[in-house]
């Protein structure tokens, strides 16, 4: 889904749809890009560490 989000946020950007007008759309994309770098990058670590078997003693 992140790099879904990067790619949307990309187009958005460059005005290949249009949502609320180009000014606003330029600062949407941009906020959907973050947001899927954020996914993209971020989240793995956070699911594997949650998600990490518990140690044995």
């Amino acid at each position: 889904m992140g790099a879904l989000f990067v790619l949307a946020g990309f187009v958005l950007i460059r005005g290949g749809f249009e949502l609320a007008g180009q000014p606003t759309d330029r600062w949407i994309g941009v906020a959907v890009v973050l947001l899927g770098a954020f996914d993209f990058a971020v989240m793995p670590m956070l699911l594997a560490r949650r998600w990490r078997s518990p140690k044995e003693l």
